[in-house]
């Protein structure tokens, strides 16, 4: 992704897209839409602002999220993005993730994370 609105679509493939950074600045923001298409999809979010700002961005058929957290206190959310099937965070000594499938308890989601 880059520091202006971007708009990207997958393909049938397994796509992966990057979410890095400009200075200290992210590079996905509220108004990027990010369609994996079909395939395991997978999009990486370098740093804590890229990792926030999943929760705003437009991103759908993408089922793999890799944070790497640049800080503790890392924020990721999922919530609204019904096609993630994978969280991952590297690099965290704090991280609040919020999704919970739909047949998953906490207990569930915190044996999930000690496993994955």
């Amino acid at each position: 992704l880059t520091d202006s609105t971007d708009v990207l679509n997958g393909t049938a493939g397994n796509d992966t897209f990057i979410a890095g950074t400009k200075g200290a600045a992210a590079t996905l923001t509220g108004g990027d839409v990010v369609d994996g298409g079909a395939g395991t999809d997978t999009i990486e979010l370098v740093s804590n602002v890229n990792m926030t700002a999943f929760a705003s961005a437009n991103v759908s058929n993408v089922e793999i999220v890799y944070g790497q957290a640049s800080a503790s206190g890392a924020t990721l959310n999922t919530s609204l993005n019904s096609g993630v099937t994978q969280a991952w965070v590297k690099n965290a000594n704090a991280v609040s993730y919020t999704h919970l499938r739909a047949h998953e308890t906490c207990a569930d989601l915190v044996c999930r994370l000690l496993l994955e």
